[in-house]
């Protein structure tokens, strides 16, 4: 049978295209058609073709390749000319496939030339812009709609876009993936050309020109089978529910259309339902924001529009010609930046919030559904089960104790789908209310979470099913991705952390030479410090048996790190800050504790008298180390160190900063010291007023360490230091104002909050 080829060159999601393959459809009635998409899904393109789904949907393709996942997704809508091709082949009977090569293979990813990729990209987008600058036109989205939307008889737009197809490719042979794609899809063409009969090929129309010449040139090492590279540990797709907002252009989607809902009217109703479409929906929302839009306003609005479509040559009016119109109307100030539709950027908050909310408008609150029976991975029934099993399917709050089996096992499974990004499993936060205080968080036993079930569960799970068929290995698969991502130690504390809560005590194996790698090349002593105390608590918990193993080695490494990079620090007149003294924290807690330390505890305590007396240290840093030597040592002598440095420190503005570190390791000490209190009294009596309102914020954030019941007693000391009785001291902490006036000030503040929180200030 002699074959009749006839390929239509698109851009994704165009109303004009898509009614032009349907159009062509109708009237060639094709026996091929051959599509743009991955051709790894042709076994189960009918799945795609089941009149039963309500788009937009798209085909989640996936692959592992050395310990990393990664995807992307094929989208289709109503409007979508891929959408149109598929469901009119249905309908035809004709053989239907995919033509592009699938997402694992190296040509598809386009990694062969990263430079040629960005100039042969670049090049493409000066000729939209140079075409549009001189159309007097905003960007390439303007000029297409201005050349392509508006309802032009079939046959000039098909001759249309020919023409400007073959302009904007030119001579360009294209970058690496383009050639590699081009080639593949070429040869699905000359295969479908050998079997005869009439072949319809719908494509994006940077490919056509390419695909003409190509296809009419013979190959008889035409290969349609691709072999999966042995690299490749994974890989396939499933079909899932998308939505407008994630079509949306301006929220990032590259290949996507800018307001998805209104060119869905435009395919649907056409031009004018759908300008009138956009200018009611635009108002309404901002409307039901409180935003005043008067009758008049919008009257004049409308009028604006459509005399700016006339000005610009339009029959009917686009969606330019709406925005454009409905800019004075919704906005009244001058704007910080262009209108965002006039770029192919991304909404930000530096756009006016009037026109963010008009182009959300636009964007469309659907969301697709699919045909009951549509495959989904395992990972989906796996965690279905399991929720059900566990009893953790409903909605509402959850407190579970980890101490108990049944509740661990709970807890794991939430680990597990919070590892994964599954929403609806908010974790609030753990508590012990039966232990003591300072209790670490790893450490406390109960956990509170709020589950909330929605559509979007399972939307996510099938994106997760990339990872694994079940929970388990899923969560697994993502934990070694992130670690091997992660060089930082206080994320990699944070990957260990959350697989002892997921329940993957062998985790820490994998974990082990990274984090040793990240300690002795870490330079900063408080992220470093920030992470030995999340293993030190971890450590405490008990989670596993081999904790003790993993973490000794790691800890040990720690101190010997903080102490060498304590002796490199020259900050003299910095500020305090909690990096000074959670280093001397972790060292603290690792001499209370029981563990085979490689340092000896004097050896430990020799350094920090020699760190406390080095006057380049930053103050906070060398009265945590005077602690630390206190609590432990307890000796007249090191007290006598002490009050030195506190007298050195008086008239000084960085009194404060020392006594921030000093407190927040050694306060029962301090609390029970009558010479340190009395040394103190005089070196802040020593302070001129003017000293005296510089140091006064550090000395309130030092005192802040003692709880009201010491300040109290501390007050009662210094009031007997000046022969000032108990009722005095009693004075100095009353409130100025009542609790009355506390409570309008809070609620003020909340207002506040809430305003600026609502106009995003």
């Amino acid at each position: 049978m002699k074959s009749a080829l006839e390929i239509i060159g698109v851009r994704h999601h165009s109303p004009a295209c898509a009614r032009l393959v349907q159009a062509r459809l109708r009237e060639f009635k094709p026996n091929w058609v051959l599509i743009e998409g991955p051709s790894d899904f042709n076994d189960r393109i009918g799945e795609l073709q089941n009149s039963e789904h309500q788009a937009p949907i798209a085909i989640f393709s996936y692959y592992t390749e050395a310990r990393h996942t990664r995807h992307c997704f094929a989208p289709f809508a109503d409007n979508s000319p891929e959408w149109v091709a598929l469901q009119g082949a249905e309908q035809l009977r004709a053989t239907t496939r995919f033509i592009d090569l699938p997402y694992w293979h190296e040509g598809s990813r386009g990694r062969a030339n990263v430079l040629a990729d960005a100039l042969s990209q670049r090049r493409q987008q000066q000729g939209e812009q140079e075409l549009a600058r001189r159309l007097g036109l905003d960007d390439g989205d303007a000029l297409w709609d201005h050349l392509f939307e508006q309802e032009l008889p079939l046959e000039p737009l098909a001759e249309r876009l020919e023409l400007y197809f073959d302009r904007l490719r030119g001579e360009d042979p294209g970058d690496a993936s383009d050639r590699a794609r081009e080639a593949y899809m070429a040869a699905w063409i000359r295969h479908a050309m050998q079997q005869g009969g009439r072949i319809l090929v719908v494509c994006g129309g940077w490919h056509r020109p390419a695909l003409l010449r190509l296809s009419a040139q013979s190959n008889s090492n035409d290969t349609l089978a691709l072999d999966v590279p042995a690299s490749i540990e994974r890989h396939g797709s499933f079909l899932i529910p998308y939505s407008d907002r994630r079509l949306e252009a301006l929220a990032g989607y590259g290949a996507g259309v800018q307001s998805p809902a209104y060119y869905r009217r435009l395919y649907q109703q056409g031009a004018e339902a759908a300008a009138d479409w956009a200018e009611r929906t635009i108002v309404t929302r901002l409307r039901k924001q409180q935003q005043t839009i008067s009758t008049a306003s919008l009257i004049a609005a409308q009028a604006r529009t459509q005399l700016l479509a006339k000005l610009r040559g339009h029959p009917t009016p686009l969606r330019a010609d709406v925005l454009d119109g409905l800019l004075d109307a919704i906005c009244n100030e001058a704007l910080s930046a262009p209108p965002p539709w006039q770029s192919r950027g991304t909404l930000s908050m530096r756009d006016d919030p009037m026109l963010r909310e008009a182009l959300l408008a636009l964007t469309g609150e659907r969301v697709g559904i699919l045909a009951p029976g549509t495959p989904l991975p395992p990972l989906v029934f796996d965690t279905r089960a399991l929720l059900e099993a566990l009893k953790l399917d409903g909605s509402g709050g959850l407190k579970l104790d980890r101490l108990s089996d049944h509740d661990r096992q709970r807890s794991e499974v939430l680990w597990r789908l919070r590892l994964l990004g599954i929403p609806g499993f908010e974790f609030r936060g753990s508590s012990a209310p039966q232990a003591a205080r300072q209790l670490g968080t790893d450490q406390r036993p109960i956990e509170e979470w709020q589950l909330s079930p929605s559509d979007a569960r399972d939307l996510a799970l099938i994106e997760a099913g990339a990872y694994g068929p079940t929970l388990a290995a899923a969560a697994l698969q993502k934990l070694g991705e992130r670690l091997s991502d992660s060089a930082d130690i206080e994320t990699l504390a944070e990957l260990y952390a959350n697989a002892l809560r997921a329940g993957y005590a062998e985790f820490g194996d994998a974990l082990l030479p990274d984090l040793h790698a990240a300690v002795l090349s870490c330079a900063d002593h408080g992220s470093l410090a920030r992470a030995g105390l999340r293993l030190h608590n971890l450590l405490l918990c008990e989670h596993g048996s081999g904790e003790h193993s993993l973490l000794l080695p790691a800890l040990n490494a720690m101190l010997d790190r903080l102490l060498w990079l304590l002796e490199g620090l020259s900050a003299p007149i910095q500020p305090a800050h909690v990096d000074d003294t959670d280093p001397l924290r972790l060292i603290d807690r690792l001499l209370d504790s029981d563990l085979e330390l490689t340092s000896s505890c004097r050896s430990v305590l020799d350094t920090l008298q020699r760190l406390s007396l080095n006057i380049q240290l930053p103050p906070a840093t060398r009265g945590a180390c005077f602690a630390v030597c206190w609590r432990r040592d307890g000796d007249a002598a090191v007290e006598q160190r002490l009050l030195g440095c506190v007298r050195a420190f008086a008239g000084a503005e960085q009194l404060g900063d020392f006594l921030f570190g000093l407190f927040a390791l050694a306060r029962n000490e301090c609390a029970g010291s009558s010479s340190l209190l009395t040394v103190l009294d005089a070196a802040v009596a020593a302070l001129s007023d003017q000293d005296f309102l510089i140091a006064a914020p550090s000395l309130r954030q030092a005192f802040h360490y003692f709880p009201p019941r010491e300040r109290a007693a501390i007050g009662r000391k210094i009031a007997g230091l000046h022969g000032k009785d108990d009722l005095a001291a009693g004075d100095w902490l009353r409130l100025p104002c009542s609790i009355e006036d506390l409570q309008r000030s809070a609620r003020l503040s909340q207002a506040v909050d809430q305003l600026r929180q609502r106009f995003a200030l």
